[in-house]
């Protein structure tokens, strides 16, 4: 819930409630990534689960939007190591100029709009920072173990 509140922070008298509103944001159906269906759940899983941490490209929030997203599997090293891989094979049958690329997935977590003088506020999270705090959490989890 405390980054969840860093992220939703207008003003710190907001920040309490406008949390609570994006941790309770509902995705469609499931996250494709985590399986979850509200934006907390999969934050948590996401934290919880160094493997899932490097998927991520990054955790964005739009404020007033009331949306929560997370990117994933744009660019990470197992999908680089793959596409060298085909890349090479592909050039080794004669294939010039070859280029791969691949668009990051996301999740798309709505909670209700917050109402503002038109001030739109976008916090965002880098997968880097990501896959930090996931660790962080992992060696936290292990101590109480």
């Amino acid at each position: 819930m405390l980054l969840i509140g860093l992220l939703a922070s207008v003003s710190l008298a907001e920040a309490g409630p406008l949390a609570e509103s994006l941790a309770n944001a509902v995705h469609g159906a499931k996250c494709p990534l985590t399986g979850a269906k509200v934006f907390q759940a999969a934050l948590t899983r996401i934290l919880l689960d160094e493997s899932l941490s490097k998927r991520v490209n990054e955790i964005s929030v739009q404020v007033n939007a009331g949306l929560a997203t997370i990117t994933f599997d744009g660019s990470n090293p197992q999908w680089e190591q793959t596409t060298k891989k085909l890349k090479a094979g592909l050039e080794s049958r004669g294939a010039k100029h070859v280029k791969i690329t691949r668009t990051p997935d996301s999740s798309v977590f709505l909670a209700q709009k917050y109402k503002s003088a038109g001030l739109r506020v976008s916090v965002s999270i880098g997968g880097e920072t990501v896959q930090a705090l996931a660790k962080i959490v992992s060696g936290l989890v292990d101590e109480t173990s």
